[in-house]
């Protein structure tokens, strides 16, 4: 924790301080599609048994308690971290934009490639503001998250899509809209949606692949971005598409996403 005044971390014991308590849902909502449990019926397990190691990014600021504001330099010091304890899937559950400074998207950027190249998958929805993609899913090395709208049956009009250095984001889709858990109680359920709700799904994807290409021997995180890609379905327009990417989020091998 900084002790340094114009530190932005969010971390330091203040009367303004929450400790861990999830404010706006986001992050529990995550957790239980990755990784919850039959607590709530099978309908509502997660898509793993993996453990979670959590990184708290949006500090609390009581003039706007309902709607944090990302702390970039706080994210780009968890992907460090996560990087230097050896975790192998990352997902990055925020949605930084070039027009703010303070968000530290070229930081974050940075990190996610780094990550990248010590051995970490990254993962990161688009974002929900149309043909604009958000940090650090525009990188190369992040598989960037769009959204198959479970509602509606359709791809999430309001997702990040686009071209970036020309290449084209999203890299494909998982489904969004998805009841589960919510920060209200423990057994309320509430729907996530947008990108953010498609982000956890493809992460628990990725960690079954990755565990799935190490029975092999291989460990590196391109092999599991390309059997992703490689895997998803065709486009709902029966070609190309930079919306949907490669298509929607479908393991192979008999393996399923919804």
């Amino acid at each position: 924790c900084c002790e340094d005044e114009e530190a932005r971390t969010g971390c330091c014991e203040d009367e303004d301080d929450k400790g861990d308590v999830d404010l706006s849902g986001h992050g529990t909502a995550s957790a239980a599609i990755l990784t919850g449990d039959a607590s709530l019926e099978d309908c509502y397990r997660g898509v793993t048994d993996a453990a979670i190691l959590s990184y708290r990014v949006y500090p609390y600021d009581h003039r706007n308690p309902d709607e944090p504001e990302l702390d970039g330099f706080a994210t780009a010091c968890a992907l460090q971290a996560a990087a230097g304890l050896g975790i192998r899937i990352v997902l990055v559950e925020t949605q930084a934009w070039a027009s703010d400074p303070d968000q530290e998207t070229e930081a974050i950027a940075e990190e996610a490639r780094s990550a990248y190249r010590t051995g970490c998958v990254v993962i990161a929805p688009t974002g929900n503001t149309t043909n604009v993609v958000a940090s650090p899913a525009l990188m190369s090395e992040v598989i960037g998250v769009g959204a198959w709208d479970l509602a509606f049956r359709n791809a999430y009009s309001g997702g990040g899509r686009g071209w970036v250095d020309q290449r084209p984001k999203p890299d494909l889709l998982a489904p969004t809209n998805i009841r589960t858990a919510s920060n209200r109680s423990r057994s309320d359920l509430l729907p996530f949606s947008g990108t953010s709700g498609a982000a956890p799904g493809a992460t628990g994807a990725a960690l079954l692949l990755r565990n799935w290409i190490a029975t092999w021997g291989v460990d590196e995180p391109g092999s599991v971005h390309s059997w992703m890609l490689a895997s998803a379905r065709p486009h709902s327009t029966g070609g190309f598409d930079v919306g949907e990417g490669a298509g929607w989020l479908d393991l192979a091998g008999g393996g399923w996403s919804w």
